[in-house]
Protein backbone atom coordinates (compact mmCIF):
# COMPACT_ATOMS: atom_id res chain seq x y z
CA UNK A 1 0.00 0.00 0.00
CA UNK A 2 1.03 3.20 -0.72
CA UNK A 3 0.86 6.06 1.99
CA UNK A 4 -0.83 9.68 0.86
CA UNK A 5 1.63 11.45 0.15
CA UNK A 6 3.88 9.10 -1.53
CA UNK A 7 4.26 8.96 -4.72
CA UNK A 8 5.27 5.43 -6.09
CA UNK A 9 2.61 2.71 -6.99
CA UNK A 10 1.33 -0.72 -6.85
CA UNK A 11 3.01 -2.72 -9.34
CA UNK A 12 -0.41 -4.06 -10.35
CA UNK A 13 -1.92 -0.19 -10.56
CA UNK A 14 0.61 -0.11 -13.42
CA UNK A 15 -0.31 -0.19 -17.11
CA UNK A 16 -0.93 -4.00 -18.44
CA UNK A 17 -1.29 -5.35 -14.90
CA UNK A 18 -4.42 -6.77 -14.25
CA UNK A 19 -6.17 -5.92 -10.91
CA UNK A 20 -6.80 -9.27 -8.87
CA UNK A 21 -9.88 -11.36 -10.45
CA UNK A 22 -10.35 -8.70 -13.46
CA UNK A 23 -8.99 -9.21 -16.57
CA UNK A 24 -6.71 -7.02 -18.74
CA UNK A 25 -7.72 -3.85 -20.28
CA UNK A 26 -6.69 -4.75 -23.78
CA UNK A 27 -9.01 -7.93 -23.63
CA UNK A 28 -11.92 -6.01 -22.20
CA UNK A 29 -11.56 -4.13 -25.18
CA UNK A 30 -11.47 -6.49 -27.81
CA UNK A 31 -13.79 -8.26 -26.07
CA UNK A 32 -16.31 -4.85 -26.43
CA UNK A 33 -15.12 -4.99 -29.64
CA UNK A 34 -16.37 -8.29 -30.60
CA UNK A 35 -19.05 -8.41 -29.23
CA UNK A 36 -19.86 -4.58 -30.99
CA UNK A 37 -18.99 -6.30 -34.29
CA UNK A 38 -21.29 -9.43 -33.54
CA UNK A 39 -24.61 -7.42 -32.64
CA UNK A 40 -24.08 -4.86 -35.99
CA UNK A 41 -23.30 -8.50 -38.33
CA UNK A 42 -26.54 -9.76 -36.94
CA UNK A 43 -28.27 -6.53 -36.98
CA UNK A 44 -27.75 -5.69 -39.98
CA UNK A 45 -28.31 -9.22 -41.82
CA UNK A 46 -24.37 -9.49 -43.23
CA UNK A 47 -24.50 -13.34 -43.79
CA UNK A 48 -27.93 -13.61 -45.17
CA UNK A 49 -27.57 -10.39 -47.24
CA UNK A 50 -24.06 -12.03 -48.55
CA UNK A 51 -26.03 -15.38 -49.26
CA UNK A 52 -28.84 -13.61 -51.12
CA UNK A 53 -26.24 -11.77 -53.42
CA UNK A 54 -24.23 -15.01 -54.25
CA UNK A 55 -27.28 -16.44 -55.22
CA UNK A 56 -28.17 -13.79 -57.81
CA UNK A 57 -24.67 -14.01 -59.01
CA UNK A 58 -24.69 -17.91 -59.51
CA UNK A 59 -28.46 -17.70 -60.78
CA UNK A 60 -27.41 -15.08 -63.50
CA UNK A 61 -24.20 -17.45 -64.99
CA UNK A 62 -26.49 -19.51 -66.71
CA UNK A 63 -28.38 -16.68 -68.68
CA UNK A 64 -24.76 -14.68 -68.95
CA UNK A 65 -23.07 -17.53 -70.72
CA UNK A 66 -26.46 -18.38 -72.99
CA UNK A 67 -26.08 -14.69 -73.83
CA UNK A 68 -22.17 -14.84 -74.73
CA UNK A 69 -23.25 -18.32 -77.10
CA UNK A 70 -26.11 -16.46 -78.52
CA UNK A 71 -23.37 -13.66 -79.60
CA UNK A 72 -21.02 -15.80 -81.32
CA UNK A 73 -23.03 -16.11 -84.22
CA UNK A 74 -23.87 -12.58 -85.05
CA UNK A 75 -20.26 -11.50 -84.81
CA UNK A 76 -19.96 -10.94 -88.56
CA UNK A 77 -23.51 -8.81 -88.61
CA UNK A 78 -21.80 -6.76 -85.60
CA UNK A 79 -18.38 -6.35 -86.36
CA UNK A 80 -17.68 -7.66 -89.90
CA UNK A 81 -16.94 -10.93 -91.34
CA UNK A 82 -12.93 -10.36 -91.41
CA UNK A 83 -13.07 -9.26 -87.92
CA UNK A 84 -15.25 -12.04 -86.93
CA UNK A 85 -12.81 -14.55 -88.57
CA UNK A 86 -10.23 -13.24 -86.21
CA UNK A 87 -12.18 -13.58 -83.13
CA UNK A 88 -13.14 -16.85 -83.82
CA UNK A 89 -9.09 -17.71 -85.09
CA UNK A 90 -8.45 -16.21 -81.03
CA UNK A 91 -11.44 -17.71 -79.29
CA UNK A 92 -10.39 -21.31 -80.47
CA UNK A 93 -6.61 -20.64 -80.31
CA UNK A 94 -7.13 -19.72 -76.96
CA UNK A 95 -9.28 -22.75 -75.61
CA UNK A 96 -7.31 -25.13 -77.88
CA UNK A 97 -4.59 -24.03 -75.54
CA UNK A 98 -6.21 -24.32 -72.36
CA UNK A 99 -7.68 -27.41 -72.90
CA UNK A 100 -6.63 -31.06 -73.94
CA UNK A 101 -7.06 -33.32 -76.67
CA UNK A 102 -9.75 -34.95 -75.40
CA UNK A 103 -11.31 -31.90 -76.01
CA UNK A 104 -11.83 -31.55 -79.05
CA UNK A 105 -15.28 -32.36 -79.62
CA UNK A 106 -16.00 -29.17 -77.45
CA UNK A 107 -13.54 -27.26 -79.85
CA UNK A 108 -15.54 -28.61 -82.86
CA UNK A 109 -19.66 -26.91 -80.67
CA UNK A 110 -17.41 -23.95 -80.21
CA UNK A 111 -16.62 -23.57 -83.61
CA UNK A 112 -20.20 -24.61 -85.17
CA UNK A 113 -21.79 -21.66 -82.82
CA UNK A 114 -19.86 -19.17 -84.77
CA UNK A 115 -21.64 -20.44 -87.82
CA UNK A 116 -25.08 -19.64 -86.44
CA UNK A 117 -27.38 -17.15 -85.28
CA UNK A 118 -28.95 -17.59 -81.91
CA UNK A 119 -31.86 -14.87 -82.22
CA UNK A 120 -34.25 -17.17 -79.65
CA UNK A 121 -31.55 -17.93 -77.40
CA UNK A 122 -30.70 -14.43 -77.13
CA UNK A 123 -34.09 -13.35 -76.11
CA UNK A 124 -34.90 -15.92 -73.46
CA UNK A 125 -31.30 -15.34 -72.04
CA UNK A 126 -31.28 -11.45 -71.76
CA UNK A 127 -34.78 -11.98 -69.98
CA UNK A 128 -33.28 -14.28 -67.54
CA UNK A 129 -30.35 -12.44 -67.21
CA UNK A 130 -32.32 -8.74 -66.64
CA UNK A 131 -34.46 -10.83 -63.94
CA UNK A 132 -31.25 -12.19 -62.27
CA UNK A 133 -29.29 -8.92 -62.02
CA UNK A 134 -32.29 -6.98 -61.33
CA UNK A 135 -32.94 -9.28 -58.12
CA UNK A 136 -28.90 -9.25 -57.14
CA UNK A 137 -29.05 -5.37 -57.19
CA UNK A 138 -32.48 -5.28 -55.58
CA UNK A 139 -30.86 -7.22 -52.52
CA UNK A 140 -27.45 -4.90 -52.61
CA UNK A 141 -30.05 -2.06 -52.60
CA UNK A 142 -31.17 -3.19 -48.75
CA UNK A 143 -27.86 -4.45 -47.77
CA UNK A 144 -27.14 -0.82 -48.39
CA UNK A 145 -30.00 0.73 -46.66
CA UNK A 146 -29.53 -1.70 -43.66
CA UNK A 147 -25.67 -0.54 -43.47
CA UNK A 148 -26.12 2.67 -43.66
CA UNK A 149 -29.51 2.87 -41.16
CA UNK A 150 -31.42 4.29 -44.04
CA UNK A 151 -35.45 3.46 -43.98
CA UNK A 152 -36.63 2.12 -46.92
CA UNK A 153 -39.38 4.25 -48.57
CA UNK A 154 -39.55 3.04 -52.22
CA UNK A 155 -41.84 0.24 -53.11
CA UNK A 156 -40.81 -3.45 -53.80
CA UNK A 157 -41.64 -2.63 -57.72
CA UNK A 158 -39.36 0.56 -57.86
CA UNK A 159 -36.25 -1.19 -55.92
CA UNK A 160 -36.73 -3.49 -58.77
CA UNK A 161 -36.99 -1.21 -61.46
CA UNK A 162 -33.83 0.62 -59.79
CA UNK A 163 -31.66 -3.03 -59.97
CA UNK A 164 -32.73 -3.64 -63.53
CA UNK A 165 -31.34 -0.02 -64.57
CA UNK A 166 -28.54 -0.72 -62.52
CA UNK A 167 -28.59 -4.36 -64.32
CA UNK A 168 -28.67 -3.01 -67.92
CA UNK A 169 -26.09 -0.90 -66.91
CA UNK A 170 -23.51 -4.07 -65.75
CA UNK A 171 -24.84 -5.88 -68.55
CA UNK A 172 -23.53 -3.14 -71.01
CA UNK A 173 -20.32 -2.63 -69.39
CA UNK A 174 -19.79 -6.53 -68.73
CA UNK A 175 -20.62 -6.76 -72.77
CA UNK A 176 -19.04 -3.83 -73.98
CA UNK A 177 -15.75 -4.18 -71.71
CA UNK A 178 -14.78 -7.93 -72.68
CA UNK A 179 -15.72 -7.24 -76.67
CA UNK A 180 -13.54 -3.95 -76.39
CA UNK A 181 -10.57 -6.31 -74.96
CA UNK A 182 -10.95 -9.13 -77.51
CA UNK A 183 -12.19 -6.91 -80.71
CA UNK A 184 -10.14 -4.02 -80.39
CA UNK A 185 -6.74 -5.17 -81.34
CA UNK A 186 -7.88 -6.50 -84.46
CA UNK A 187 -9.98 -3.44 -85.60
CA UNK A 188 -6.56 -1.46 -85.96
CA UNK A 189 -5.72 -3.45 -88.32
CA UNK A 190 -5.43 -3.25 -92.05
CA UNK A 191 -6.07 -5.92 -93.87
Amino acid sequence: MTSPGDDTQRETDLPGHAVKGRPPAALRRAWRFLRSYVGEVTADRLLGLAAEIAFFAVLGLVPGLLIAVGLLGSLDVVIGGDVAAGVERQVLAALGGALTDRAAPLLDAVQALFGQAHDRLLTIAGLGALVTVSGAFAVVIEALNLVYDVEETRSWIRRRLLGLVFGLATLVVGVLAPAAIVVGPLLGRRP
